[in-house]
């Protein structure tokens, strides 16, 4: 599990769908899961005691449906942590392209900070692998 830590708590994580579990959950007292895969997960992997939200989301693609598919990622994301203590993980496939882009954004809308700066913090924690047709033609353009 690759954990994102943050200026002001460490709330934030990512994960590849491949690495979700109970254990890994329980471990670290994760409390949501919000899945940014193209389908919904058929096997929970017996992460049953963890809030589970699926946004469909599609990597690589423009276009004004992707970018309302972001934002519906960002804002669903942003609002758990403002209104909840509820550690969050965010997945897509591999959890370095789709799950990093959103995670910055969430960094920097969460800890009022540059997407710059967020950005930067992933990179520096070897969290970065953004598919770049969805940073320039989602990220910068929201």
């Amino acid at each position: 599990m690759n954990h994102i830590k943050t200026v002001t708590d460490e709330r934030v994580w990512t994960i590849d769908i491949n690495s979700l579990s109970q254990r890994v959950f329980a471990t670290h007292e994760i409390d949501y899961n919000l899945n940014l895969a193209l389908k919904p997960l058929s096997d929970r992997r017996g992460v049953d005691d963890v809030t589970y939200c699926h946004i469909t989301f599609q990597n690589g693609k423009t276009g004004q449906r992707v970018q309302n598919q972001f934002n519906k990622v960002v804002t669903t994301a942003v609002q758990k942590l403002r209104g909840t203590d509820d550690r969050l993980v965010l997945n897509c496939g591999a959890g370095v392209s789709r799950s990093a882009a959103v995670a910055a954004t969430v960094i920097a809308v969460h800890e009022e900070t540059t997407f710059q700066q967020a950005l930067t913090h992933l990179q520096t924690l070897g969290q970065l692998s953004i598919h770049m047709t969805l940073f320039r033609n989602m990220v910068l353009t929201t």
